[in-house]
């Protein structure tokens, strides 16, 4: 069996002038370097994590004949939907991937086997397991709610086109920091209680609400430790605010808190 990559991704997980510009960099003469370096790591991690970070096409090619028929190519059997982990529609989830890649939405039969088809895929080419979750009828809204030491910053990822159901910034979706205040501030205090019971300080928490109801409660979607930038203002903000969470930290223990700076 051998597994051989059709189609790169597009594009990196970090661009070349994302690069320049934390490393202060101001002129072109080491931007194919640079790309290169780009390259490197993002192989070097998925290699490392067993997960792709960008989109990718890959060729699974079966060498010699199988002792049995494999499922995806052999008759169907699963089961019905009295056996399904929930109610129709509801997602599965594969267990390494990034923004949304390996996410399904099943609500028949044949989107069910399209999930459990890639799945296959994906245990055979050593990187199994996944996960079932019920579905949210959230319109494809999703509240993000990132906490940088003891602050908690929300934004909505918002769908940008009607019918959206998977809904990542990744996919083209609308950052919004004003939609719904009232439900982001029930995500901000939910966002605080996991801090405080885990000590978590550095993640992005995604909820998401059952709009339809008059008084939606939030309801814990996934908690992400690596984290796109753009719905805090890019990296170079970030930064900023990572560096003073740092600071507010050094000052708690009584410690200095110019012994850091940022650079």
């Amino acid at each position: 069996m051998q597994l051989v990559c059709l189609q790169p991704p597009r594009q990196e997980p970090v661009s070349v002038g994302e690069a320049k510009q934390y490393l202060r960099i101001d002129h072109e003469a080491e931007d194919e370097l640079l790309a290169n370096l780009i390259q490197t790591a993002r192989s070097a991690v998925e290699d490392f994590t067993q997960r792709s970070l960008m989109t990718q096409v890959w060729q699974l090619t079966i060498t010699e004949q199988p002792s049995r028929r494999l499922p995806f190519l052999s008759k169907k059997t699963y089961p019905g939907p009295e056996l399904f982990p929930h109610n129709l529609p509801f997602l599965i989830k594969d267990d390494k991937s990034h923004e949304a890649e390996g996410v399904y939405f099943v609500e028949d039969r044949s989107s069910l086997s399209e999930a459990l088809d890639y799945l296959t895929l994906r245990e055979r080419s050593g990187m199994p397991g996944f996960v079932t979750q019920e579905f949210v009828p959230s319109g494809g809204n999703v509240l993000r709610a990132v906490i940088i030491g003891k602050r908690v910053i929300t934004y909505w990822k918002r769908p940008n086109k009607p019918g959206q159901v998977i809904t990542t910034i990744s996919r083209d979706a609308i950052i919004d920091s004003e939609w719904k205040p009232d439900l982001q501030e029930k995500g901000k205090e939910q966002a605080h209680v996991l801090t405080e019971k885990t000590g978590i300080n550095l993640a992005a928490v995604d909820f998401v609400f059952p709009l339809s109801l008059k008084r939606p409660a939030p309801s814990f979607l996934e908690i992400n430790y690596y984290f796109g930038r753009r719905g805090l203002g890019g990296t170079e903000n970030y930064y900023r605010l990572l560096y003073q969470a740092v600071q507010d930290w050094l000052l708690e223990i009584g410690l200095d808190p110019k012994s850091v700076r940022l650079v």
